[in-house]
């Protein structure tokens, strides 16, 4: 349990007396038991543990690759994996304690949160959704939940890639719903939804005693049920910037990972309907948690009706989160929905998708700008270290793009013989929304992420000549007087 507190909580290597009280707090909650039952015979207190910990690993995540190992070769297997899953629930407790990313995104749980629980669940092999970009596809195992009564399976759309890598191993239908798979479309899966993972259902579950009908059945009963409440249809209006159209409107519903599969609620659709007091909609779920809808006057769309006209204006918005998403893309498809019910496909739209993809291209180009940044090799007395220099000019662009700039640069330069594993980052700020006191909660911000990145490297097995483990360093410039 301390090891994945000093992974999650404590990458930086400082702990001070309001995260261990937290910690204390949240070991006494009877889900973490089996850790404090274990933690106990050890016979020392927390603070003791912690210390020993801090003094005798410098690499967390190895020490839990060996702890895994001990899991797998001394245990029974269930009681292994009930070991592991509660040191992944503690993982995502102590994230949920820390109160995110600087607290500016209203995340409980931050990107680089989520990505450190993400290493976790690797390191103890509890497999998960994989990368946005990712074709594989292997399901994590799931004979241990009913699929008929568990109250975590939801209904997961998945890319028509993965879908293709995964057809003989993971259940699956098309969005129409009737059992098939269409060629190039992206596909309903189901998935359990585990702490900060999830398990895919294996086909073999599909038989006489339980099908595919009634999976899905379950799944949309327990999909209904959690947003339920929580989610809802959001007005979304904006100016296009086109002169024959004023405003584009439609509606947008986000705010929990499954949101996009309330494309398959025909409750949830029928209300868009009334909202937006429409017989037929277009409806688009371009990524993770994200679904569009906006009224759909003909299935062929006419550039020359104002009205018309705004649903391109719409679906093109809408098609450029896939291109720029936030998190894994779904599919750039635009679908009719009738009666609450997916028809359908909008054809003819290609050149739309087209455009959207240049539009966020271009919007990648101009964040870019907002982070300019270069890397050089500098010799040392042990070989060459990676120096990376970045002149930040937004916050947000900041935190969102900075780790992939550093991964990118490291993930090249282990290439090179005399890489000496050491990477230092430097950042100017130059942002107008960035003020001097800011100067600490900023720096702590990258030092954590520098540690996160560092803790990663090691979990990927990617090291310097030599053998040499690459540790990631930042440092925050004040901002230039003007």
């Amino acid at each position: 349990p301390v090891v994945v507190f000093l992974i999650v909580a404590a990458a930086d290597g400082n702990i001070d007396k309001k995260e261990l009280k937290a910690f204390a707090k949240t070991l006494g909650n009877p889900d973490f038991a089996i850790l404090t039952a274990a933690m106990q015979q050890s016979g020392c207190s927390l603070q003791e543990l912690i210390v020993d910990a801090q003094s005798r690993m410098t690499d967390p995540v190895s020490e839990l690759t060996a702890i895994a190992e001990l899991l797998n070769t001394r245990f029974p297997a269930d009681a292994a994996s009930a070991y592991k899953v509660a040191l992944l629930m503690l993982g995502k407790a102590v994230a949920e304690a820390s109160g995110g990313f600087l607290g500016l995104f209203g995340s409980k749980i931050d990107k680089d949160e989520k990505a450190a629980l993400a290493v976790i669940a690797h390191v103890l092999g509890l497999t998960g959704d994989g990368n946005a970009g990712s074709a594989q596809a292997t399901p994590a195992p799931s004979d241990d939940e009913d699929p008929l009564t568990a109250g975590n399976l939801f209904p997961a759309f998945k890319p028509a890639e993965w879908a293709e890598s995964a057809k003989d191993a993971v259940a699956m239908q098309s969005v129409y719903l009737n059992g098939q798979v269409v060629p190039n479309e992206p596909v309903v899966s189901y998935a359990f939804d585990r702490p900060e993972t999830v398990a895919f259902l294996e086909s073999s579950r599909i038989g006489d005693s339980c099908t595919l009908e009634q999976v899905h059945t379950a799944a949309m009963r327990n999909l209904e049920d959690r947003l339920a409440g929580a989610v809802h249809w959001e007005e979304l209006r904006f100016d296009p910037g086109h002169d024959s159209v004023a405003e584009v409107h439609g509606l947008v519903l986000n705010g929990d990972y499954f949101a996009a599969e309330a494309l398959l609620s025909e409750k949830t659709m029928r209300a868009a309907h009334e909202r937006m007091d429409s017989a037929m909609l277009m409806a688009i779920a371009p990524a993770r948690g994200e679904l569009y809808v906006t009224k759909l006057l003909n299935e062929e769309f006419n550039n020359d009706d104002p009205e018309q006209l705004a649903g391109i204006l719409f679906a093109h918005f809408a098609l450029s989160r896939f291109f720029n998403p936030e998190q894994a893309p779904i599919a750039p498809t635009i679908w009719i929905v009738r009666n609450g019910r997916v028809v359908g496909t909008v054809g003819g739209m290609d050149l739309v998708a087209e455009s959207a993809r240049k539009s966020a291209a271009k919007r990648e180009e101009e964040e870019a700008a907002l982070l300019e940044h270069k890397a050089t090799l500098a010799n040392t007395a042990g070989g060459r270290e990676l120096q990376i220099a970045a002149v930040a000019k937004d916050l947000d662009v900041l935190m969102r793009n900075l780790q992939h700039v550093i991964r990118g640069y490291v993930m090249e330069v282990v290439k090179a013989p005399d890489f000496d594993g050491n990477v230092r980052v430097t950042v100017e700020m130059a942002a107008s929304d960035y003020n001097d006191s800011m100067h600490g909660d900023v720096s702590q911000a990258i030092n954590e992420m520098c540690a996160f990145l560092t803790q990663q490297f090691a979990a990927l097995q990617k090291r310097g000549s030599d053998g040499n483990a690459i540790t990631v360093t930042g440092n925050v410039a004040r901002a230039k007087a003007a």
